[in-house]
Order: structure tokens, then sequence, then C-alpha cells
């Protein structure tokens, strides 16, 4: 199962550098539609073990199951002995400060998006949205925010985003570390100014929910009709919004 999901495909590559991998993941897979089969509870794959301790995302991350885990996640860890910790979004960094703390390695924080307090809900959206109202609107959703971000980049040795408006700004907050902006493929900039259309067929299949980020999905739809040499398009996919 694990050759299907895109983030195993990013470790994949660093464990073909000789580096060896250990992931601490859940076992339920909500990148490829509901209702799917929940993954092994382990796997390895050459360089690569991956141990799925949570059965639900949600349980991944919550404090409470992180802290009743947390004995299991240090035993795992400590047992592979890494050389750094690679946090994937803010929501699991408790767990990965935890454990930066107990083996004096160091931490590197990977979000989808950098937190920008003009667009406060971009990231973390489903906590701080919580916190709206309309007295204060968005102040309390922002202050608290700017806390949690400035909580993960003092405690972070470096932080990577993947979207690509940070390649164009300062996402550290004034904190001293590396930022690092690595895009995702469909993100990487077409070149090609001017080509004649040709027949043939793209066709993309996947999952078309909230958190899949679907306003900027649609908004590049046109631009990417304009200036692919593919003629026709096909988007197939299952979701919560497809409305349009």
């Amino acid at each position: 199962m694990a050759k299907y999901n895109d983030n195993y495909a990013i470790y994949n590559e660093i464990s073909k550098k000789n580096n060896k991998v250990l992931i601490i993941t859940q076992r339920e897979n909500i990148n490829k539609g509901r209702d799917q089969p929940l993954n092994p509870k382990m796997e390895i794959s050459e360089n690569i073990i991956i141990h799925r301790i949570f059965n639900r995302l949600k349980h991944l991350k919550s404090f409470t199951y992180q802290i009743i885990f947390s004995r299991k996640i240090y035993s795992l860890t400590n047992s592979f002995k890494p050389d750094i910790i690679i946090c994937e979004e803010v929501s699991n960094f408790r767990m990965a400060l935890r454990l930066k703390k107990k083996l004096k390695i160091p931490l590197v924080t990977r979000v989808e998006f950098a937190y920008n307090p003009d667009v406060p809900y971009r990231q973390m959206e489903r906590f701080l949205s919580k916190f709206k109202n309309p007295i204060t609107k968005d102040f309390i959703p922002k202050l608290i925010g700017t806390k949690i971000w400035n909580w993960v980049t003092q405690n972070s040795e470096g932080v990577i985003s993947c979207f690509f408006e940070d390649n164009k700004r300062d996402f550290s907050h004034g904190n001293d570390l590396l930022t690092t902006y690595i895009p995702w493929p469909s993100n990487i900039p077409i070149k090609t100014k001017s080509a004649k259309k040709n027949k043939d067929t793209a066709v993309f299949i996947g999952a078309f929910d909230r958190h899949k980020n679907l306003e900027e999905f649609l908004t590049i739809i046109p631009e990417l009709l304009n200036k692919s040499v593919i003629e026709k398009f096909i988007f197939v996919g299952t979701g919560d919004i497809c409305t349009w």
C-alpha cells in the first residue's frame, strides 16, 4: 500500500541516497477516497520501515492518543537511533518536540503552508476556525496562529514549506532558522510560452475533498488549459465538493 502514497515517494527518494528512514503514522488512508481498508500496521521496504501505530488520522493528531502511545513512539525511535527528526505538519509537532528533547537531535518541520497571518486559516484551518466569532472576528485566530507558529519555528532547526507563495516571502517570522521552499511537482512552473495543441488526453484521478485546497485548484484550471500542450483533460474523483 505504501507505494501508492504521495508522501512515501518523497521518503523513498531519501532512502535511495543510502539513508534509513523510520516512519510513524496512521493506518487510515484519507487521500484515496472514503471507506478504504486500513493499511497494515507495519511495512518494510528496503531502507524504509513504516509503523502505523495509530488507526485514524484524528488519533495521530490527538494530544491524548499521542500521550497514550508516547512510550511506544520513543521506544521505536530510540531503537532506530535517527540522526534527524522530520515532523510532518504542525499538528504532530508536540510529539516531534518531545522526541527531539529526549534524543537530543535536530528537528525539521515540513508543512504544506507556512503560517501567514494575512491568510490565517490556510494553516491549521480546522483548529483556528473554532476561535472565530462575530465580535473579535479574526483577531483571536491570528493571535493563536502566530503564537503556535513562533513556537514551531523557535524549536525547529529548519522549516520546509511546499506552498509556492512561500518562495516569495520570509516565513520565519523573525526567528533565526533555516527556511526552505520545496515545491510539489504540481507547483513547478510551466516554462513553455506557446506550443501547438495535440490530441493527447491527460487524466487526473484523486480525491476532491475540502482539505485538498480545491479553491486554488479551480483557479489554476484555466491556466492549465491555456498553457498546456494537452488538448483534453479528464478529472475523476470522489469528495464532498463536487458541485462544480
